[in-house]
C-alpha cells in the first residue's frame, strides 16, 4: 500500500519531469542521486533485464547541482519517508522491548 500511495506517485510524476528537463530518465536521476550522496560508497543494482542493467550503467558518472537535492529536499524531507507518519498496515512495527 505504501508504494501507491496518490502522495508518493505525485512526487515521482515531479521528479520524472524534472529529469527529463536535464535530459536523463527518471532512473538515471534516481541513480545519480543515490551516487552524488557522499556517504554512499556503492549502490547495488538489481535490473531485471539487460536494457535496465544498461540504463543503471549511463547513470554513473552523471552529477546533480544543488537545485536538484533542492527539488528531493522541497519534496521528501530529509530523514523522512515520502509520506510521514504511514506505516504500512500489511508490516506494522511494534517498537523494541525493553526489559
Amino acid at each position: 500500500e505504501t508504494e501507491f500511495r496518490s502522495e508518493s506517485i505525485a512526487m515521482t510524476q515531479t521528479i520524472k519531469a524534472h529529469a527529463e528537463k536535464k535530459g536523463l530518465t527518471a532512473t538515471q536521476f534516481a541513480l545519480a542521486w543515490v551516487l552524488n550522496n557522499r556517504i554512499v560508497s556503492a549502490v547495488i543494482g538489481g535490473p531485471r533485464t539487460f536494457e535496465q542493467w544498461t540504463e543503471y550503467l549511463s547513470a554513473v558518472g552523471k552529477t546533480l547541482e544543488a537545485e536538484d537535492e533542492a527539488l528531493i529536499d522541497s519534496l521528501v524531507r530529509p530523514g523522512h519517508p515520502s509520506t510521514p507518519g504511514y506505516n504500512d498496515p500489511q508490516y506494522p512495527f511494534y517498537g523494541r522491548i525493553v526489559d
